[in-house]
Formats: C-alpha cells, sequence, structure tokens
C-alpha cells in the first residue's frame, strides 16, 4: 500500500511540474517585460509610427496621386455634368432655354463626377509593404501597419483634391481667358 501511495505522490508531482513550467516562463517573460518599463512599450509605438510615416513619405508617387486627382476632375466632371444635364432635362424636357431642373442636375453631376473617384481614393486601403515587418515585433507591426496606412491615405486624398482643386482652377481660368479674346 505504501509504494502505491509514494507512486501517486510522485506521480501527481511530475505532473504539477511538467504541466506548470510553461506557465512559469509565460510569466518570467511578462515580469521582464513589466520590469523593463512601460518606456520601452512606448519607444516602439513612436519609433513604428515616426518610421511608417517617413516610408509612407517616400512610397507614395506624389505625381501619380496628384493626377488621379486632376483626371478625376477631367474625366469625372464632364460625364457627371452631361448625365446631370441629362436627368434635369428628363424632369424639365425644355430643350429651347435653360430650365432649373438642367442646372441642378448639372451641378449635381459635376458635384458627384468629382467626389466618387476622391471617394474612391480615400477608400483605397494601401498595405505595408512586408519584407520591412520581417523580424518585428507583434506590437511593431501592429503599429506600423496602422501608422503606414493612415499617412498614406491621408497623402493620397491631399494630393487628389489639390489635383482636383487645380484642374477646377485651370477650367475657370481657361473660361475667363477665353471669354477674353
Amino acid at each position: 500500500m505504501k509504494i502505491n501511495s509514494l507512486f501517486h505522490i510522485l506521480s501527481f508531482f511530475l505532473a504539477v511540474l511538467t504541466f506548470s513550467m510553461p506557465f512559469v516562463t509565460i510569466a518570467g517573460q511578462n515580469s521582464a517585460t513589466l520590469e523593463s518599463g512601460v518606456d520601452t512599450v512606448e519607444n516602439v509605438v513612436m519609433k513604428a509610427k515616426a518610421d511608417a510615416e517617413q516610408d509612407a513619405n517616400s512610397d507614395t508617387n506624389k505625381i501619380f496621386w496628384f493626377g488621379s486627382g486632376v483626371a478625376a476632375f477631367a474625366i469625372g466632371c464632364p460625364v457627371g455634368g452631361c448625365l446631370g444635364c441629362g436627368v434635369g432635362s428628363i424632369v424639365d424636357p425644355s430643350y429651347f432655354y435653360d430650365t432649373p431642373g438642367q442646372g441642378i442636375g448639372c451641378i449635381i453631376g459635376l458635384t458627384t463626377g468629382v467626389l466618387i473617384p476622391l471617394v474612391r481614393i480615400y477608400n483605397h486601403l494601401p498595405h505595408p509593404p512586408p519584407e520591412r515587418l520581417i523580424g518585428k515585433s507583434p506590437e511593431y507591426i501592429e503599429f506600423y501597419a496602422d501608422a503606414y496606412k493612415s499617412k498614406t491615405r491621408s497623402l493620397r486624398t491631399k494630393l487628389a483634391a489639390a489635383g482636383a482643386a487645380t484642374g477646377c482652377g485651370l477650367m475657370i481660368l481657361g473660361c475667363l481667358v477665353g471669354t477674353e479674346w
């Protein structure tokens, strides 16, 4: 009987040691992270955000996105304007004089013709190149990806909006110069 109870005690002790070691190791890693301080986590976050913003600035093709804004205006404005005038003429089908329906339809068409491409540019989510994230900690990867997407989206939207505004300004300037001749 003593051998049986000694066997059970040793088996229980061996099982406790076997299953508790991974938890002791994890607890030791977490305590080492906490002992090193919150500064380490904050430094990782700040470094990830700074690296992501710098990479986003260098990766964004500024000429392409500015040109996309000009193209959004140059293509979207006439297409939207024509569709808007067509819808306005359906509302008031008089072709002999300018009707309020055509004017309102044209304004709505021009606005949507420019806004739809800009909204599409804004909603396009860029992804950071994966080779930049190899060997980095999960916290670094998470904050880097979020900051990269945010900065790239912001840059693309601002450049496209500036391109659309430039296209609009050039059209107005062309109309003003054209009336002077």
